[in-house]
């Protein structure tokens, strides 16, 4: 299974290269290859964790992936990927940080004390969204 999602990850890489713009093909293919890599280390005993356990890392796979396919969308960073790539990424390692019971508290808990931070934050996250896509011009829509 995990050679299979990185041929097809390599697939999409290629479809994304003959095809400029299609910045899905060039985010399937990075997911792709970063699951079908977790998937051989888990496969072979490196990563020694179950996947109930680690189920996360898909949301840091998906932040990782964003960067690629923004890159090869406009051949720069631009906010409108990146930002959401962050924040994927971050809510990954929140949530990882949970899964394996690193803190005392349960996320619930966190939920319940932090939410009014989470709310500001989101709304930060939201306006700097905003403020990337108006850089990003008239033609910045869709895919």
């Amino acid at each position: 299974i995990s050679s299979g999602f990185v041929a097809a990850g390599v697939f999409c890489a290629v479809l994304a290269a003959r095809l400029h713009g299609r910045s899905r093909y060039m985010f399937a293919a990075s997911f792709m290859i970063l699951a079908g890599l977790y998937l051989l280390l888990s496969a072979s005993g490196v990563i020694a964790f179950p996947f109930l356990r680690s189920w996360p890392v898909l949301s840091v796979f998906t932040g990782l992936s964003l960067i690629p396919a923004g890159y090869h969308r406009y051949r720069s960073f631009r906010s409108r990927y990146v930002v959401p790539a962050l924040a994927f990424t971050i809510l990954g390692a929140v949530l990882l940080v949970f899964s394996f019971r690193l803190v005392p508290f349960s996320f619930r808990r966190f939920i319940l004390d932090w939410w009014p931070l989470l709310l500001v934050l989101s709304g930060v996250l939201l306006t700097l969204v905003s403020l990337g896509s108006r850089d990003s011009g008239a033609g910045g829509a869709g895919s």
